[in-house]
């Protein structure tokens, strides 16, 4: 505005230029464009200053900048408004009349003076912004940023489905009503994964907000596009044309039925004396996903938002669905409690700048993001400022605990909302739980409290590659911490080899035809493992499934070793959690040798507490004899991987072994005596691991035992799993203690061990409990269980 403004030394009038500038941080980057008010000061301070350049004497002033606030709003009102008090218009062309503007006495020439109640001309508006399920969390950092940086300030964030009743009521299209009240879906690992429908609604602020946020969609949309981020949108919409702002974002202004309808008050957290602040351990894993809290305190978030952006769309590759963290809640509050800053605070009690932390953050707004990745706590802690925490700008989680703490004061059960888009673990763990009628969807704070549930997966070793070496296998998959719950020597038939080919095999019939051959050629090891994450880990550690792409990536892997080429591959393992519960129900349909988990009991795998296959009928019915053709397969009779050619003989004997529970613990030095016994020549022919309940522990005792020595020897049969071996070798039940004590001398830690084996000690007893306790033995076996002749 340009007016006149006293006079001159010719008595003319003077024009002035009062100028009003509008921008982030408007007054203070004016300030440091001017420079100090005393030219002297400001060209040694800052020599490129306007006054520094353009301000030759101090009597002489060439511009006035107020440096208050209040200043600023009133000298606006001075020279915009057009209104005064006591309803005296002023014509806006015409100089102001007040006796200080012409320089009283400790006043500047320019300073006027006008009263408080002066209104101004600026009013602020707030408006709703709704973002469609079609935006991807990953997107939600740019938006924010492109909201700041257009002079809207964050006054309210929730995340809620928009019920299609009110649909009308919101002004949505018709068209707008099936990407905002519809789940998108996407393709994950080759399914279909239908995703939350839940929209994030920002309650803005800004001046003359109404006129502003017309244009905001379509510069969301573009800052999108500029950060590469539309492709996301595309896969959710199913659309890849041009993209329009209105299927992505919604505008509307501010009303209180609107907020009602939203949730009411967006800033509302848990009541905090109903929050348990629990101080025992959270169990975490760096392999499973965590869940970590990080808080963006202060007005200023740009460089939250920045680090942000950076988590949700991948650290280092930029691949959101690799490297970026997952949204679980998001939440900003317009000040933090006094309890809320204790847990955000990164210093204790008692440290230097506690007391001094706390009414900081107590006195500042805050943006609380919940956040989950695999290796979440050690990920962030790599992306944080080199200053953290600095100025409290950026705060995290440093533990488990205080993860959920933090996450119990700030967010419900409804407020945590995954993305299973950006899951990477999810096609190897159990399906997420969603609502149906009689029960709930599991808690992610619960989840957090109680850890995760231990999972089973299959490993089969293939014929040909295990037979002589189960005590090393078994070592090695103690060593991976993985526990053995289920054991199983059997021949695959052909249904069951052709479920376990390959997807990418099944479109050659004639590799179908070959691998299913090698399947069924000989006796396989069926292992089912359990463990946390136990189907990821296990194919971690097996490897490629070509073996020189194995023995290439790293020589240690089971692949590597186990197997010959990519049709002898040694080892299957189940590729999915589904494919994992196909497999092991398949295999192990008696159920497995451990106390039943929840995850266990949603699938309908049994447990087993009694061995489904012992039979005192049989026993009486059948008897050993020698098989009537030999059946040695062809992998056995090549001597794949070190396996050993069987050499009948009219000394071959067939022995029973029970080796107690603790093989499954932590120290397995029944392993090595089994591994012993297999060097010495013995062959396995069957195996399995079962529970005996007493009744059968009772026979076994009475079968195998005097009676002076069954009450000790049965204790050695406990009521936990146990695994059985049938070995074959001249001699081996005759001649069986004296292979012990050979060991024992060799290796005299297992002389103990010997001492807790149960076997027969008589051919008889060793016929009673292999026709006891199995229906068949191996193919390549030399005897087969066959029902007696009746005379």
């Amino acid at each position: 505005m340009l007016v006149s403004y006293g006079q001159g030394d010719d008595g003319a009038d003077q024009p002035v230029l009062a100028l009003a500038v509008r921008g982030p941080h408007a007054r203070t980057v004016w300030q440091d464009v001017t420079g100090p008010s005393d030219p002297l000061l400001a060209r040694k301070t800052d020599p490129a200053s306007i006054n520094a350049l353009h301000y030759s004497s101090k009597n002489l002033p060439l511009l006035y900048s107020p440096r208050l606030a209040s200043s600023v709003h009133r000298e606006l009102v001075t020279w915009f408004a057009g209104r005064v008090p006591g309803n005296n218009s002023q014509n806006p062309d015409q100089a102001p009349t007040d006796s200080s503007a012409h320089g009283g006495e400790g006043s500047s020439p320019l300073y006027l003076t006008r009263s408080s109640t002066t209104l101004c001309a600026t009013v602020k508006v707030d408006v709703f912004l709704i973002v469609s399920p079609a935006v991807v969390p990953c997107c939600y950092s740019q938006v924010l940023s492109v909201c700041e940086g257009r002079g809207f300030s964050l006054r309210g964030v929730q995340r809620l489905q928009l019920p299609t009743k009110r649909t009308q009521a919101l002004g949505l299209t018709s068209q707008q009503v099936s990407v905002f009240c519809s789940p998108p879906t996407v393709t994950v690992d080759e399914k279909k994964v239908e995703l939350s429908s839940h929209c994030l609604v920002l309650l803005l602020r800004r001046e003359s907000g109404l006129r502003h946020c017309a244009s905001l969609p379509a510069a969301l949309v573009k800052e999108l596009e500029k950060q590469r981020l539309l492709g996301y949108i595309h896969i959710r919409l199913s659309d890849e044309g041009k993209l329009d702002p209105s299927s992505c974002f919604h505008m509307l202004p501010f009303r209180e039925s609107l907020l009602h309808s939203f949730g009411g008050r967006m800033w509302a957290v848990p009541n905090p004396c109903n929050v348990v602040l629990s101080k025992h351990r959270c169990p975490s894993n760096p392999e499973l996903e965590q869940v970590v809290v990080l808080t963006l305190a202060g007005r200023d978030i740009s460089q939250g938002l920045s680090l942000l952006n950076r988590l949700w769309t991948g650290d280092t590759t930029g691949n959101v669905g690799e490297d970026g963290f997952e949204l679980l809640a998001l939440k900003w509050l317009p000040t933090l409690s006094r309890q809320q800053a204790r847990e955000v605070s990164p210093y204790e009690v008692g440290d230097r700048l506690w007391q001094s932390s706390l009414v900081g953050l107590a006195s500042s707004p805050a943006l609380v993001c919940a956040l989950r990745r695999v290796d979440a706590f050690a990920t962030l802690r790599r992306l944080l400022p080199r200053d953290y925490p600095g100025n409290l700008n950026i705060l995290v989680s440093p533990t488990p605990e205080l993860a959920f703490r933090q996450a119990s004061l700030f967010f419900s059960l409804g407020d945590m909302i995954p993305d299973h888009s950006v899951r990477p673990l999810l096609k190897f763990l159990p399906p997420p739980r969603i609502n149906v009628a009689g029960s709930q969807c599991e808690s992610l704070l619960n989840c957090m409290v109680q850890g995760s549930q231990p999972l089973v997966t299959l490993c089969l070793f293939k014929p040909g590659v295990w037979s002589h070496a189960l005590g090393k296998i078994l070592s090695k998959v103690q060593r991976s911490g993985f526990t053995v719950v289920g054991l199983h020597v059997l021949v695959l038939d052909n249904s069951t080899a052709v479920s376990l080919v390959s997807a990418a095999e099944h479109q050659d019939p004639s590799a179908v035809e070959a691998h299913v051959q090698y399947l069924s050629s000989g006796p396989s090891l069926a292992l089912c493992l359990q463990r946390e994450n136990a189907v990821k880990r296990l194919l971690d550690m097996l490897g490629p499934e070509d073996p020189a792409q194995a023995r290439g990536q790293d020589q240690f892997l089971w692949r590597a070793y186990y197997s010959s080429d990519q049709l002898h591959s040694g080892i299957y393992g189940s590729r999915s959690y589904q494919r994992a519960v196909q497999d092991v129900k398949r295999l192990f349909p008696q159920g497995l040798c451990c106390t039943e988990t929840n995850t266990m009991r949603q699938e309908q795998i049994p447990s087993v507490h009694s061995d489904p296959l012992a039979c005192l009928a049989r026993e009486q019915s059948h008897t050993l004899a020698a098989a009537n053709k030999p059946s040695l397969s062809h992998l056995m009779a090549s001597g794949l991987n070190g396996a050993r050619l069987l050499v009948r003989s009219a000394l071959c004997q067939t022995t029973c072994l029970l080796l107690p529970n603790s093989v499954l613990g932590p120290a397995p030095i029944h392993l090595d005596l089994l591994e012993q016994l297999l060097r010495t020549g013995c062959h396995l022919v069957a195996g399995r691991m079962t529970v005996l309940d007493e009744t059968q522990r009772c026979h076994i005792a009475e079968t195998l035992m005097l009676p002076s020595e069954r009450d000790g020897k049965i204790c050695a049969l406990p009521e936990g799993p146990c695994l059985i071996v049938v070995l074959q070798k001249d001699n081996v039940v005759t001649c069986f203690d004296s292979m012990l004590e050979s060991i024992s001398r060799e290796r005299s830690n297992l002389a103990e061990v010997g001492k807790m084996l149960i076997y027969p000690s008589t051919e008889k007893k060793a016929l009673q409990l292999l026709c006891y306790l199995f229906d068949v033995l191996s193919p390549d076996s030399h005897h087969a269980i066959v029902p007696q002749q009746s005379e």
